[in-house]
C-alpha cells in the first residue's frame, strides 16, 4: 500500500471513486459533491493525500492551510479495506508533511460522538478546549453556529510540542469477562486492574464471582462462592472453599461445551486452573483472565491499581490512576460509564475520553438460537480461534 500526495492531476482522475468512497462513509450525513472535491483551497495539492493498493484507491484525505493550521476537510477509507491502518498512515504521512512545511498543528471537524471521533483520538488528536471552541463557532456563519456548538467538535494534533498519546483502560477483575472486556485491553496501552476499591454488596458486584455460559436451557449462571465482602477491597474478597464449587463448575463446563470444536484445546486449560487452590477471588480470576490474554494474543500493560497507590473517588480516582502512569486518552465503555464519566473535569486534567465500540462476533452455538455478552469462555469453546488477532487497537474475531 502506498500514500501519495492527491495532486490536481489525480484528483481528476479518481473523482469517480473518491465519490463512491465518500459517499458511503458520510451516507446519511453532509454529502460533498464533485465541485467541493476540486475547489482551490490554500496549499490543498500540496497537504491532500490519497492511499493505493494494486492501482485502486483505497483511501483519501483532504486538506488545506489556514493561517499556520493544516485543516482535513475530508477523510475516508473504503469499506472493504477497513483494519488496516489506512487511514492512521494518512494522518501519519500527513504530520510529516506539516512539519516540512513548519505548520504547528492539524485541526478538524467531527461529531462529538462516534467512530471518526475515536478515529482521531487514537491518533494523538485531542479535543480542543471548550473556550477555543466557541471563538472557532464564530468564524462560521451565523445561522451555523449553534448547530456546530451542539452537535459537533473541534480536535487537534499539536505538532511542535506533540506527545505519543497513551491509551488507558480501567476495570475490575472479573470473574470469565465477557468478549467486550478482552476488546477494552486490546485498544488500550495499558489495563489498569482496579482491584482496591470496595467489594460492596454482593448484588452490586456481581460480576466480580459470577457469569453466564450458555446451556440447552438458555444461560446460566457460575458463580463462585465468596465470603461475606462487604467492607472489604477487592483483592481482600476471599473465595469460601467449603462448597465444592470447582468440581461443579468444571462439570457444567464439560457437559455443556463436549461437543464444541475446541474442547480438547480449552477444557484441560481451564481444567489446571480449577485444580489449584485459591483463597481469594482476585488469584482465581486474574488465572483465568490470563488464559484468555493468552489465547487472545493481547499484549497490553497489565497494572494493579493497588501498586499505583493512588487516591480518589469515582471520576477523581481514574483521571488519577490515568495520569500516574502517564496516560493521555482514556477508553471508556459505552455502559455504565455514561451515566457518571465527567468529560469536562477529564478534559480540565488534559485527558480525552475514547467511547468504546463493540460489537460482539456472531459465532457458531450449541443448543439453538444465537445468545450474545455471555462469558467469553462461550467464544473460546464455540468460536474460530485461529482468526483472532490484535490489530489497530482492536481484536479482530474474522
Amino acid at each position: 500500500m502506498k500514500i501519495k500526495l492527491l495532486s490536481k492531476k489525480n484528483m481528476f482522475s479518481y473523482l469517480d471513486s473518491i465519490l463512491k468512497i465518500d459517499q458511503i462513509q458520510f451516507k446519511g450525513k453532509e454529502k460533498w459533491q464533485k465541485e467541493n472535491f476540486i475547489k482551490s483551497l490554500p496549499l490543498k495539492f500540496e497537504l491532500s493525500l490519497w492511499a493505493e493498493e494494486a492501482g485502486q484507491l483505497t483511501g483519501f484525505l483532504i486538506a488545506s492551510k489556514k493561517e499556520d493550521v493544516c485543516h482535513i476537510h475530508r477523510i475516508a477509507v473504503d469499506p472493504t479495506m477497513t483494519g488496516k491502518g489506512i487511514g492512521s498512515k494518512m494522518i501519519a504521512q500527513l504530520a510529516k508533511i506539516c512539519h516540512q512545511k513548519n505548520l504547528l498543528k492539524i485541526n478538524a471537524e467531527t461529531f462529538k460522538k462516534g467512530m471518526i471521533r475515536n478515529f482521531y483520538l487514537k491518533n494523538s488528536f485531542k479535543i480542543m478546549p471548550l473556550q477555543e471552541q466557541k471563538k472557532y463557532a464564530l468564524k462560521k456563519p451565523v445561522d451555523r453556529r449553534a448547530k456546530f456548538l451542539r452537535d459537533s467538535i473541534v480536535i487537534e494534533k499539536r505538532l511542535k510540542e506533540e506527545k505519543l498519546s497513551k491509551i488507558v483502560a480501567i476495570h475490575q477483575p472479573n470473574f470469565l469477562p465477557w468478549l467486550g472486556y478482552f476488546d477494552k485491553m486490546a485498544g488500550s496501552d495499558i489495563f489498569i486492574i482496579l482491584d482496591d476499591v470496595i467489594f460492596g454488596s454482593k448484588g452490586k458486584n456481581k460480576v466480580i464471582n459470577r457469569n453466564q455460559i450458555k446451556t440447552p436451557n438458555g444461560p446460566s449462571w457460575l458463580r463462585v462462592p465468596i465470603h461475606e465482602s462487604f467492607l472489604k477491597n477487592i483483592n481482600a474478597v476471599t473465595i469460601d472453599n467449603s462448597q465444592n464449587w470447582q468440581e461443579d463448575h468444571l462439570k457444567t463446563f464439560y457437559f455443556n461445551y463436549k461437543k464444541t470444536k475446541n474442547f480438547e484445546k480449552i477444557y484441560p486449560l481451564l481444567e489446571k486452573i480449577y485444580k489449584k487452590k485459591y483463597s481469594k477471588i482476585i488469584d482465581f480470576n486474574m488465572a483465568i483472565i490470563s488464559l484468555f490474554i493468552k489465547v487472545f494474543q493481547i499484549k497490553t500493560k497489565i497494572v494493579f491499581s493497588s501498586e499505583l497507590k493512588v487516591k480518589g473517588h469515582k471520576n477523581d480516582l481514574l483521571i488519577n490512576l490515568i495520569k500516574k502512569v502517564g496516560g493521555t486518552h482514556y477508553l471508556a465503555g459505552l455502559g455504565g460509564s455514561q451515566r457518571y464519566l465527567d468529560e469536562k473535569l477529564f478534559h480540565q486534567n488534559g485527558l480525552n475520553i475514547i467511547w468504546q465500540e463493540f460489537q460482539s462476533p456472531i459465532y457458531p452455538q450449541l443448543w439453538g438460537e444465537f445468545i450474545t455478552n455471555l462469558s467469553a469462555i462461550d467464544f473460546l469453546f464455540s468460536g474460530d480461534l485461529s482468526k483472532v488477532r490484535v490489530k489497530n487497537h482492536k481484536l479482530i474475531f474474522a
